[in-house]
Order: structure tokens, then C-alpha cells, then sequence
């Protein structure tokens, strides 16, 4: 009997220590999680619990200055394609800046164009998935390679105001020229600019001309009393055109054309972000005052997004239709390039699918 009780105590102790062993390899076995970010809805900046994950990986060696590190921003489902894509991308620029504020060489940081939101089937309601509102930072070199990722670039789609305040009226070493009586001559003036064209016999500038700055600069066109008047063409050494009606030297109507070829990401928003690579021109025709988009006009990006609808001061404000590339179409109110109050949100094939109120691009009700 009582090797038998030792026996059943010595099987039993046995099998606890092939549990426990076995539960030891389990645990070991399980994967670690990802070096994951997470934020706050519709907000692109760490909070405090984010940044203390980042402290985290940093203090504990999962991150170190010699490795290479891919950012990968996320968004949930609510919020359009390009609100998505644009908080996505500017949640990992954060997590970027974080990083090197912390020690780690900018170099060694890559910043792919955002994830946009993730699709859910069930995709409903107003609260979204917070596990979805994420950076990822990887350090797998082999994941990195399996991974398309285009490197990011910022421009200004549409903030040609740097160019416009070069609307260059005359130079001033020309009002001290001689005064010249032939009808159309080419006049070379100090500081390397030129016009060709025609001159009332006051010295001014009058009907077609050509006036050409010695930065490149040039408009072709008419003139009256010495300014640019009716109709005319500026031209930038980059590129740009600008092609419409004039009046007093400004411009009151035409079109802006900028030629474009590269990554589209644009930090505010203005619906012109997208992972793929795009050669074309980025061009807006409608009204102008002030030199900038003022009034009713339409402009359209090289992936092919439309808005047709209201400006003020270079931005979509007032009430427009913005046309998607993928086939939806937001119909309504829009302040600072960010659809705001009333709207309609339509899907190519389905109808509506959003309607109500918006603030700051994402739909509230």
C-alpha cells in the first residue's frame, strides 16, 4: 500500500512538471506584440500613452540608433479616402519627429505614404475601430523589402501664392528710359529685363507686348495704359502658366496650370494624396481676385479628383462638388479646403452613403 501512495504521488508530481513545462513552452512560443503606436480619434498627434509606448521601445532596446526603422501609418473606417490618407500619414510623421527628438538619426527612418483606413465588412456607426488608429514601426529588414513602399514628398497643390506674389508689374529702371515714339521695337532694360511690343508715344506699354524679366519670368499679352489688360499669358520658369483675362495688371478670370510628376501627398488635406505616382498637371480655372482663387471655379489633380464649387483666398470654401477618382462624390459645404456643415456623401454604385453634418472632413451624424 505504500509503495502504491508513492507510486500515485511520484505519477502525480510527474505530471505537474509536464504541465508546467508545458505551459513554459507555450508562453515562450507566443508572438510578441508589434512595435504598434496607438491614437486618439481623428487625431494625428501622440498623446501621452503613445508616447510612453515609444519610451518604452527606446529604453527597452527594441528600437536602437543603427537600425532602419519603416513607419506605417493606419486610420479606421470613418472620415473620407483622403482624410484618411492624409491623418495616416501625418500620424507617422509625428511618431518620425518623436524618434529623432529621441536620439534616432533621421536617416535611418523611412516614412511610407499612409495605409488610409482599414476596411472592415461591418463597417457602421460613428465609433470606428480603435485598434485601427495606429502607426506601426518595423525594423523586420526582410518585411521592409516585401513591403511597396513610395517614398513621401509634400508639395503645394494649389498654393501658387509664392508665384503669384511675383507678379512682377514692370521693372523700375524703366521709367527712367527714354521716351520712345517707334510703334513696335524690343527694348533692353537695366538689369537684364526685356520688352517687345508696342509703345504709345508717352513711353507706355500698349495693346500686345512681351515683356520678359531677367529671372525668366515673362507675360505675353495685352497691355493698356502700361498694364497688363485683356488677354494674356504669365509664365514661371518652373513651369507654371497662367492663362486668362487681365485687368489693371491682375488677374480677374482664367486658368492656373502647374505640371506635376511624382508621389502626391498633401499635409492639409486638399484631397490630393495617394500612394501611387502621377505625371500631368495640377490645374484650376475659374475666378481669381487678389491675385488668388476667389469666387466659382473648378480644379482637377493629376489622379484624376475634380472639385467644382466655391474658393476663398486659394481655398475650397463655400459650397462645391468634390469628384473622387474612385467614383464618389461629396456634394456640400466646405471651409479651408475641409468639407464642414452639410453634406452628401455618394458612392458610384451604391447612392448615398453619408449624409448629414461634417466637421473637419470626418462625418459627425
Amino acid at each position: 500500500m505504500i509503495h502504491q501512495a508513492i507510486f500515485r504521488i511520484m505519477r502525480f508530481i510527474t505530471t505537474l512538471l509536464l504541465v508546467i513545462s508545458a505551459a513554459g513552452t507555450i508562453s515562450a512560443q507566443k508572438t510578441t506584440p508589434g512595435n504598434i503606436i496607438y491614437f486618439d480619434l481623428n487625431s494625428p498627434s501622440l498623446n501621452t500613452k503613445a508616447r510612453h509606448s515609444v519610451d518604452e521601445l527606446l529604453t527597452g532596446h527594441k528600437l536602437s540608433k543603427d537600425q532602419k526603422l519603416l513607419l506605417y501609418g493606419y486610420a479606421d473606417y470613418l472620415g473620407t479616402r483622403a482624410h484618411n490618407d492624409s491623418l495616416s500619414t501625418d500620424r507617422a510623421m509625428n511618431v518620425r519627429a518623436y524618434l529623432i527628438s529621441n536620439g534616432i538619426p533621421e536617416a535611418n527612418i523611412t516614412v511610407c505614404v499612409g495605409k488610409g483606413s482599414i476596411g472592415r465588412p461591418s463597417a457602421n456607426g460613428q465609433k470606428g475601430y480603435a485598434k485601427d488608429r495606429k502607426v506601426e514601426i518595423i525594423t523586420d529588414t526582410v518585411k521592409m523589402k516585401t513591403l511597396t513602399c513610395s517614398p513621401l514628398l509634400k508639395y503645394e497643390a494649389l498654393a501658387w501664392s509664392k508665384n503669384a506674389s511675383k507678379l512682377k508689374v514692370h521693372a523700375s529702371a524703366e521709367r527712367g528710359r527714354q521716351v520712345i515714339t517707334d510703334n513696335t521695337i524690343t527694348i533692353s532694360l537695366p538689369g537684364g529685363d526685356k520688352y517687345t511690343g508696342i509703345i504709345s508715344k508717352d513711353g507706355q506699354k500698349v495693346n500686345g507686348g512681351a515683356y520678359e524679366w531677367a529671372d525668366s519670368e515673362r507675360y505675353k499679352g495685352d497691355y493698356k495704359n502700361d498694364k497688363k489688360d485683356g488677354q494674356g499669358i504669365y509664365y514661371w520658369p518652373n513651369g507654371d502658366k497662367l492663362d486668362g483675362t487681365w485687368q489693371a495688371d491682375e488677374i480677374i478670370a482664367g486658368t492656373l496650370t502647374i505640371p506635376y510628376d511624382g508621389v502626391m501627398y498633401h499635409s492639409d488635406a486638399t484631397h490630393s494624396h495617394s500612394a501611387a505616382t502621377y505625371k500631368g498637371s495640377l490645374q484650376y480655372t475659374g475666378a481669381f481676385s487678389n491675385h488668388k482663387f476667389n469666387g466659382h471655379g473648378t480644379a482637377v489633380w493629376p489622379n484624376g479628383d475634380r472639385y467644382d464649387g466655391d474658393w476663398v483666398n486659394d481655398k475650397m470654401s463655400g459650397h462645391g462638388v468634390y469628384y473622387f477618382a474612385n467614383g464618389e462624390r461629396y456634394d456640400g459645404e466646405w471651409t479651408d479646403n475641409k468639407m464642414n456643415g452639410p453634406g452628401t456623401m455618394y458612392n458610384a454604385n451604391s447612392g448615398i452613403t453619408m449624409q448629414g453634418t461634417w466637421v473637419n472632413d470626418v462625418f459627425k451624424r
